[in-house]
């Protein structure tokens, strides 16, 4: 409780928020690629709200790989790199592979996403 005077008359006030989440995602899913293609990884479909971060690990990156975050703001992952970015909201996770040969990429992702209800 916070009290404090104002204009020779006292003030008391108290403010109290009950916060739920529900979390989504899943861990170290592994994804193989040989042919070009455009995979949503996921989407948040029927979850609005939704804030969270993305781990890509490029185990094998052999042609062009695009990762798309809510569909903007394309970002080029290479071989061994690993690609993290925490985004409010989080709608989509989209990867466009492009290969001239039938190339293996094999990456593995993450998602963790929340939405909270005050």
């Amino acid at each position: 409780m916070c009290s404090s005077k104002c204009c020779g008359g006292t003030v008391s006030a108290t403010a109290c928020f009950i916060v739920n989440s529900k979390e989504y995602g899943f861990v170290s899913v592994p994804y193989q690629f040989t042919k070009n293609t455009t995979t949503t990884l996921w989407e948040a479909r029927d979850l609005p709200g939704l804030s969270g971060t993305v781990v890509i690990i490029g185990n094998i990156i052999a042609g062009t790989t695009r990762i798309a975050i809510n569909g903007l703001n394309t970002t080029q992952i290479i071989d061994k790199q690993t690609f993290a970015v925490s985004s409010n909201p989080l709608t989509s996770i989209v990867i466009t592979y492009t290969t001239a040969t039938d190339a293996l990429t094999s990456l593995t992702a993450s998602l963790s996403a929340a939405r909270f209800e005050y």
